[in-house]
């Protein structure tokens, strides 16, 4: 048995107005389910987010919900600028390795986009990497 991927659940009180939402930070609806949305699944290259509906939404509060490494980090955040989004600043802290920078979704989940200063293997891989 090998382990294939995560998926991130948001709980979120307004499926389509986070649809709308992950739409403008580039991630696409593979699927929207329920009449109305209960559910919907969002992806942007290997990265999926689930948005679930839920009557109490529950948050990290201000702490990050989920962290998305991308290989061109001063493109990604001028692209969110581009399209009127509100990102950080990009920080570029010293202790872990990562300059990064920080969207919050409707619901108050912070989404951080980070790119690593030395990508190989990176942060958060290794050699059990697709092992399982």
């Amino acid at each position: 048995m090998t382990t294939i991927r995560a998926m991130t659940v948001a709980q979120v009180s307004q499926v389509e107005r986070s649809v709308d939402f992950y739409s403008s930070l580039g991630f696409a609806p593979t699927g929207v389910y329920g009449e109305p949305a209960g559910v919907a699944i969002m992806q942007r290259g290997d990265v999926t987010i689930m948005l679930q509906l839920a009557d109490k939404v529950q948050n990290v509060g201000g702490r990050w919900f989920v962290y998305v490494y991308v290989d061109d980090l001063p493109a990604l955040h001028r692209e969110f600028l581009e399209a009127g989004l509100a990102p950080t600043d990009i920080r570029y802290p010293d202790y872990y390795g990562c300059d990064d920078f920080d969207v919050t979704d409707p619901d108050g989940h912070v989404i951080a986009f980070g790119q690593s200063r030395d990508p190989t293997p990176g942060p958060g891989l290794s050699e059990h990497r697709g092992k399982g």
